[in-house]
């Protein structure tokens, strides 16, 4: 995300990231990360991972569009059933899920 600027951008580097395999869920906290237990048993079960961006993330509108292009990959390939296990501070999930 550092080498993107434009919305457009953001959600090719997320289908980009889900054509190898490899889509990330976009968090922002403060200067520690924080992990759950629970954090590694989403990531294996829906195939999605959990990147912390630190206090110092990227643009939270662009690391927004990113995670919806990744929540609209879940929806097709698990259907509504991972929602009820995401983390609640990935940054754009209460907003979309409101709006679904």
């Amino acid at each position: 995300m550092t080498f993107v600027s434009e919305l457009t951008e953001a959600k090719n580097l997320a289908r980009q990231d889900i054509d190898k395999g490899t889509p990330f869920l976009l968090l922002q906290s403060g200067i520690a990360p924080v992990v759950y237990t629970t954090d590694s048993i989403f990531e294996n079960k829906f195939r999605v991972y959990y990147y912390e961006q630190g206090c110092s993330g990227s643009d939270n509108e662009l690391m927004k569009a990113y995670n919806i292009e990744i929540f609209k990959y879940l929806d097709e390939q698990f259907g509504k059933k991972w929602r009820k296990s995401i983390r609640k501070d990935v940054i754009g999930i209460e907003k979309w899920k409101r709006k679904k």
